[in-house]
């Protein structure tokens, strides 16, 4: 086979977020070779697009569940017009990013026919349906695959000797292998990690105009870089705020974009201005300078994220020379130290008292979010089950800050508000870190390693090996079978949290 490949890339669309910038960075580091690229999504793309010019649209494939009137034989017909419009022929292979993650079913079902018809694919999965997404999962349950068949979920994930999966984390990938997914076509793609100096980004929004007083320049600044959304806890973000000294302030840069997110939200600012605690909100948006700007700014960078795929957030601050805190995840980080980077200042858990609780009312919540989730993922939870879940979460009578819904979560904050004198059940080098730590040095040794494993150079190495590998495949029957095994991986009670419900 020759080594000049085509590929076509297909995702819903190139707004703002961790997916976009891994296609604009495949685009960018393939620019470098001999490939060709068209990268295929369902919306125009934003002017701040680094890409646009090698973009096609094809309507249908955008977020949507299905309501849309274009049918899937025409989306499978416009995908292949599209590419060969864009490369003079079909591509060799085609790279789709979550085609499983339940925000257009008839992008999942289009994809399926053409699997079935024996085209290459690399499935690469940053999020998963199955992974605390119980509403995407339900529009596969609901789907009308045929007269006799109202369930797309047992035909997700297909498998033949063409079709190869890519994966962010180790987590994932033991995930598959575990449900059967054949290890010789499932594949570690970690994604790149750098920082583009020009970069002015904050989705395009325009800063506001600002005088120089955004922060206090006497005060410690805690930044947590992210957008919003519940599985950011940001309960957690404002007890910091409230246990930290005076010379601190804290700060998150966007707020959500999806409406059922807001209220969520505003749970948090009302309670921060309420109370004026030391928090800025949205501060990616009146920030007058650039995210790197913004970023060197902080003195410190906090994450107290409950769930993520592939884990910028725990590498990206070492780049801009900061150290990080806050919540460890080490489903995730156990790849990046096994890469020797050392993450020092993040705790497993924030455990709080079960006595601080009305224990009947946070029992019931947890029965229900368990029941809600079970069911809407089409499965059974039984009595004893829901009381082995529930006396996992509560394990000597203390329970993670992190499993708990906002209204738990707000009650907790306005009870340390008011009584100070409980403040002494947290250790404060817990949160906020002492003096002096960590060193340079290890700052500089987390960047430099850093530098190295993730760089767009191994990247695009790594992704030409595995497309070449796809490539010389050779078709075959299609298969399914995995998806009940997967579901029941992720519905683990260790990973059960409300935020996700």
């Amino acid at each position: 086979m020759s080594n000049d490949l085509k590929i076509g890339i297909i995702h819903y669309h190139l707004r703002g977020g961790g997916v976009t910038r891994v296609i604009e960075n495949t685009v960018k580091a393939l620019d470098a070779t001999s490939t060709d690229t068209v990268v295929l999504i369902g919306e125009d793309p934003p002017v701040t697009c680094s890409i646009r010019s090698s973009c096609r649209i094809v309507e249908g494939i955008s977020y949507g569940y299905g309501e849309d009137d274009v049918e899937v034989d025409t989306i499978v017909e416009e995908i292949k017009d599209q590419a060969r419009s864009a490369l003079g022929s079909l591509p060799d292979l085609w790279h789709i990013h979550n085609h499983a993650l339940g925000k257009n079913v008839k992008l999942t079902r289009a994809v399926l026919k053409l699997a079935e018809e024996g085209h290459r694919f690399l499935f690469q999965m940053h999020d998963f349906a199955e992974d605390g997404r119980p509403g995407n999962y339900k529009k596969y349950r609901e789907y009308e695959v045929d007269e006799r068949n109202l369930d797309l979920t047992p035909y997700l994930y297909p498998q033949a000797d063409h079709l190869h999966y890519g994966v962010l984390n180790g987590r994932d990938y033991r995930f598959l292998s575990d449900a059967g997914l054949e290890v010789s076509r499932l594949h570690l793609i970690q994604n790149p990690v750098f920082v583009e100096e020009e970069e002015n980004d904050f989705e395009g929004e325009a800063p506001d105009t600002l005088k120089d007083n955004l922060f206090d320049p006497d005060k410690e600044l805690f930044l947590y870089p992210t957008r919003a959304i519940r599985r950011k806890n940001m309960g957690e973000f404002l007890l910091w705020s409230i246990l930290s000294d005076a010379n601190k302030e804290f700060a998150v840069t966007l707020a959500p974009k999806n409406p059922e997110q807001r209220s969520s939200y505003a749970t948090w600012t009302s309670l921060g201005n309420k109370y004026q605690l030391p928090l800025h909100f949205e501060v990616g948006r009146r920030w007058h300078g650039s995210f790197p700007q913004l970023m060197r700014r902080a003195d410190y960078i906090v994450t107290t994220s409950v769930a993520e795929g592939f884990g910028f957030c725990f590498l990206e601050p070492w780049l801009f020379d900061r150290p990080l805190f806050g919540r460890d995840l080490p489903l995730i980080t156990d790849d990046f130290r096994k890469d020797e980077i050392e993450l020092p200042g993040l705790y497993r858990s924030l455990t709080l008292p079960i006595e601080w609780f009305t224990e009947e009312r946070l029992f019931n919540a947890l029965e229900e979010g368990l029941k809600q989730t079970y069911q809407t993922y089409g499965k059974s939870i039984s009595k004893r089950e829901i009381k082995e879940a529930i006396a996992l979460l509560t394990k000597n009578d203390q329970i993670d800050f992190g499993v708990l819904d906002e209204t738990a979560q707000e009650q907790i904050v306005e009870l340390l508000i008011h009584r100070p004198d409980l403040h002494y059940h947290f250790d404060p080098n817990e949160l906020i870190p002492p003096e002096g730590a960590p060193s340079q040095s290890l700052i500089q040794q987390n960047r430099e390693k850093i530098q190295s494993h993730f760089s767009l150079e191994k990247f695009r190495d790594r992704l030409i090996s595995l497309y070449k590998e796809v490539a010389e495949s050779t078709p075959s029957s299609v298969e399914y079978g995995l998806s009940e095994d997967l579901l029941d991986r992720f519905l683990d009670p260790e990973m059960f949290t409300l935020l996700r419900t």
